[in-house]
């Protein structure tokens, strides 16, 4: 179980990262470039993606877990 909260804490950090990823490249577009500016529905459609992709992993975690264990015990 402390393996799996361990797992749920990595993932949320970095679905933070990613998000904060997204944010820097949209003020890099708009500093960087003449063509490009940033929008913020851009970070918004960013973060509904990392969101819904940690709703999917929530769904089938269990799943996943059991996965991993059949595979480490194959190998």
């Amino acid at each position: 179980m402390k393996s799996e909260q361990h797992y749920k804490r990595g993932f949320l950090k970095l679905a933070g990262i990613i998000v904060l990823f997204g944010m820097f490249i949209e003020v890099l577009q708009g500093t960087l470039t003449d063509y490009r500016q940033p929008d913020w529905a851009d970070i918004l459609a960013n973060t509904i993606g990392v969101l819904m992709a940690w709703l999917l992993f929530l769904i089938f975690q269990k799943y996943l877990v059991r996965v991993k264990h059949q595979i480490t015990s194959f190998l």
